[in-house]
C-alpha cells in the first residue's frame, strides 16, 4: 500500500481530452481509495477516469481510478480516488478484472451471441454453449447503451462450467484499437454505476 508522501504520476484515461502526466503526492491511502495533492495546474471532476502511476518496493505500478471527490482547488488540488480494481506491476498484462455479469451485458463472438462476465484493459471473459478452439482469433463485439466496439480477440483459456456452458478468456489485439477502447469505457461506466449505488444506499 502507497505510504503518505509517497510521489504518484497522473495520467488522465484516453477517453478524457486532457493529455500529459502530473506529479502528485499521497496524503492518505488505503487499499479501495487513495488522497492526493497535485502542486501541478491541472483539471478533474467528479467521475473522471485517471491512470496513476508509482513506485513501489522497486517495481513500477500502475492502476485505474475514478475521482469521488475534489476536497479543495486552491491553492493546490487535493482529490479522493477510488481504485477501479487493484493496482499491479507494469509488466503484468490484464492482472485485475472488474466484474460484469451482474450487468447483464451481451457480446458477439464471430456469428455468435454470448453473455459478458468481465473485462480489464487487456481482454474479456464470456458464457457460451458455442464451441472455440483455443487460440482461435475471432471478430468480437462489445456492446453497452447505444454503443457498439468492434475488434478482434485470441482464445487464451477455456473453463467447462457443466451443461454444455463454457467460460472463455480472451485477449484483445494491440491493433483493435476501438475494442481497447470499448473496454475501458465500459469498464469506467459499470464502476460508475457501483458508485452511484452506494451513494444512494448511504442517504
Amino acid at each position: 500500500m502507497l505510504e503518505v508522501g509517497s510521489v504518484v504520476h497522473l495520467r488522465f484515461s484516453n477517453d478524457s481530452e486532457n493529455r500529459g502526466i502530473v506529479k502528485g503526492s499521497v496524503l492518505a491511502a488505503t487499499a479501495n481509495d487513495i488522497t492526493v495533492e497535485f502542486h501541478e495546474p491541472v483539471e478533474l471532476s467528479v467521475d473522471a477516469g485517471v491512470h496513476l502511476l508509482y513506485r513501489l518496493d522497486n517495481e513500477f505500478i500502475r492502476g485505474m481510478a475514478i475521482v469521488q471527490s475534489v476536497l479543495r482547488e486552491e491553492p493546490s488540488l487535493q482529490v479522493r480516488l477510488l481504485w477501479v480494481g487493484q493496482p499491479y506491476p507494469c509488466k503484468v498484462r490484464g492482472s485485475f478484472r472488474v466484474a460484469a455479469h451482474f450487468e447483464g451485458l451481451r457480446a458477439k463472438l464471430g456469428a455468435a451471441s454470448v453473455w459478458l462476465v468481465d473485462l480489464s484493459f487487456d481482454g474479456f471473459s464470456v458464457w457460451s454453449q458455442q464451441h472455440y478452439e483455443l487460440g482461435a482469433n475471432l471478430e468480437a463485439v462489445l456492446y453497452y447503451g447505444e454503443k457498439r466496439y468492434g475488434g478482434e480477440a485470441c482464445i487464451r483459456n477455456i473453463r467447462d462450467l457443466g451443461e454444455g456452458r463454457r467460460r472463455y478468456g480472451l485477449l484483445v489485439s494491440d491493433n483493435s484499437l476501438e475494442l481497447k477502447k470499448g473496454l475501458q469505457e465500459i469498464t469506467m461506466a459499470i464502476q460508475r454505476q457501483k458508485l452511484k449505488k452506494i451513494a444512494r444506499g448511504k442517504r
